[in-house]
């Protein structure tokens, strides 16, 4: 429970950090989602009705196998506009997503984290 409790914390905070910056390039209020099936989007599933209602967005969440998710971000990095707004992103995929130019350095673009991100997610976000 404590484990499902961090995971979802870190999950809204995430949520969160992507979807709520100054500016976004979904005009049209809706995010997709590219998450982790089971109990990873599960977590994240149970708390988008209260976060669609408190910024009016509508979240499509697209589920996909460890493999498959990290197969789709890949792909979808390819695209000159993504398929996705937010993607679960595993730690283990991190060094050779920044490798392959799938992952961005956000601070390369003048972007600063909010000062309210919870502590443990500002470190988990930063390589």
């Amino acid at each position: 429970m404590k484990k499902r409790l961090i995971c979802g914390i870190l999950a809204i905070s995430m949520l969160l950090l992507c979807a709520c910056g100054e500016e976004s390039s979904n005009e049209d209020n809706k995010l997709v989602l590219a998450l982790r099936a089971g109990v990873y989007s599960e977590v994240i599933k149970e708390c988008l009705p209260q976060f669609e209602e408190l910024y009016n967005v509508e979240c499509e969440v697209k589920e996909f196998s460890e493999e498959e998710l990290r197969q789709e971000i890949i792909n979808d990095s390819l695209n000159k506009n993504g398929m996705y707004d937010i993607c679960m992103v595993d730690g283990s995929w991190v060094g050779q997503f920044f490798a392959e130019s799938v992952l961005a350095n956000l601070s390369e673009y003048n972007y600063v984290l909010d000062e309210d991100i919870i502590p443990a997610t500002t470190a988990i976000c930063k390589q």
